[in-house]
């Protein structure tokens, strides 16, 4: 990622972090309502998931500038999603578009399209990582289908 872009996403995540709960709460109500079959995915409180998710995401935003330190970790948690949750890579665009248009609409007017790339740039590379991650550890994806 450039500079650019790490400056566009932090700025971005110090506006939405302090609605961070509600942020991930948006996105699972979206995520649910176009892909009714993922939340059979999802057992356990929500509310706790939402801290989950926003966890994780402080945890990206602290290592923006550094995410060749972190990939090990993202690539284990995309082992952990494949494994534990049954998550195949088929999955990671609906959440993509569920994750930016929650982010978006708590940006509301400060919204452009520099944010959207961004973070489309972002998702795509820890969609990647995890992906990478399952596939590296032996993973067979067609066992599931």
């Amino acid at each position: 990622m450039t500079t650019q872009e790490i400056s566009t996403i932090k700025s971005c995540w110090e506006v939405i972090a302090p609605n961070g709960i509600l942020v991930a709460q948006k996105f699972y109500k979206e995520l649910f309502e176009s892909k009714p079959e993922y939340r059979r995915l999802f057992t356990g409180d929500m509310d706790k998931q939402a801290e989950k998710l926003m966890m994780t995401l402080g945890f990206l935003m602290a290592n923006l500038d550094r995410m060749s330190t972190i990939k090990k970790s993202v690539e284990d948690l995309g082992k952990l999603h494949a494994n534990h949750f049954k998550v195949l890579p088929e999955y990671y665009p609906p959440v993509k578009v569920a994750l930016i248009s929650s982010i978006a609409y708590y940006m509301e007017e400060d919204w452009t399209q520099t944010h959207h790339n961004a973070w489309d740039k972002l998702i795509n590379s820890v969609a990647t990582m995890m992906i990478n991650g399952a596939n590296k550890k032996g993973f067979k994806w067609k066992f599931w289908k």
